[in-house]
């Protein structure tokens, strides 16, 4: 793969990055959590693909929740992955990225992919 290809690779991601950041995020959106004093849960049994709808623009994440089997899936304009005392919130912004039960952290994905292009990089270009 010669300079030029790689430079025009580059260009299409970040051309996509750049729509994409302009379009609202879909997530799938089914139950209800809301974190005030007692933090009411409303669970999700199930979801299907009509469940998958529009966030607001302000959202910037798609947020699973889940707290001893109970599930919620949501938007959210802010979202802090890990284990808060009992309850555990998966972060990510993709649409429809919110469904898998086991998610690979987007920090982990972004590295990835950022040490193959730095690797694929060096390899033909040096």
């Amino acid at each position: 793969m010669g300079g030029g290809t790689w430079l025009s690779l580059a260009a299409q991601r970040m051309l996509r990055s750049i729509v994409s950041m302009t379009v609202a995020l879909k997530c799938y959106r089914c139950g209800k959590y809301t974190p005030d004093g007692a933090g009411s849960v409303i669970p999700c049994y199930a979801y299907n693909q009509t469940d998958l709808k529009e966030c607001h623009k302000r959202d910037r994440y798609c947020l699973k929740y889940l707290n001893e089997g109970i599930v919620v899936r949501d938007c959210a304009y802010e979202c802090k992955a890990g284990v808060h005392e009992l309850s555990e919130f998966f972060c990510c912004q993709e649409d429809g990225c919110n469904t898998a039960s086991i998610p690979l952290r987007q920090e982990w994905t972004v590295s990835i992919v950022a040490v193959f292009c730095l690797v694929l990089w060096m390899r033909y270009l040096t």
